[in-house]
């Protein structure tokens, strides 16, 4: 049995080969047949990813390349690379992130270690005051040269070590034509403490008129 038409004129229902309408006469369209359409599932089917990119990165690996980077590690920087090298949009985006955090953490770490190093090693200096240089006795020895024997009182309430006497000699026009330095004994002077030393000039033609004594150090 053939597949009923029906009259786009009157609605009559007519063979799908009549021409003309049985009732009204009218002339019939015949459909023309449609080509048979393709499935979604089929269209899917056919496509093809891309073989010249990769996977897109695992999660796991990029959790534990932030953290690394974060951490300031060489192991962040090789897995930024690593991902920086992946043929895949989302990889090489993330890796280049990681690579960035990761350098940057260091060059903080660096910076910050050399200021802790910096702070350690360089004690604070000991204002003078702190420290009083007292000359207790002069001598001249066989070639004439002037000897100042004498003691430095630490005046602070905090030990210090490495004192240093620095002493100038000068003339009567008030040119300075000896110095000498030297470390106090002991090195280390405690509060309240005091420590001996013993400078020597070169004063063979007796030139020396007046002299300074100054004692530097830092806190222990």
């Amino acid at each position: 049995m053939g597949v009923k038409m029906f009259c786009p004129k009157c609605g009559a229902k007519n063979q799908d080969n009549n021409r003309f309408c049985l009732k009204c006469g009218n002339e019939l369209n015949l459909a023309e047949p449609q080509p048979p359409k393709k499935s979604v599932d089929s269209d899917r089917s056919q496509v093809k990813a891309d073989p010249s990119q990769d996977k897109n990165p695992s999660t796991i690996l990029l959790v534990l390349g932030y953290i690394f980077a974060l951490l300031g590690g060489l192991i962040g920087i090789a897995i930024g690379a690593y991902l920086y090298t992946k043929k895949n949009p989302d990889a090489q985006y993330h890796g280049r992130n990681i690579i960035l955090i990761a350098l940057v953490i260091m060059i903080l770490g660096f910076l910050s270690s050399a200021l802790l190093i910096s702070n350690i090693t360089e004690p604070s200096s000991v204002p003078v005051e702190n420290l009083k240089a007292v000359v207790l006795n002069e001598s001249r020895d066989n070639s004439g040269d002037l000897i100042l024997e004498g003691e430095v009182v630490n005046i602070g309430n905090k030990d210090i070590n490495s004192v240093t006497i620095n002493a100038t000699a000068f003339d009567s026009d008030g040119n300075i034509i000896a110095t000498d330095n030297t470390i106090s004994n002991p090195s280390i002077i405690p509060a309240g403490g005091k420590a001996t030393f013993t400078v020597k000039f070169n004063d063979k033609n007796r030139e020396i008129v007046r002299y300074s004594i100054i004692a530097n150090a830092k806190l222990n």
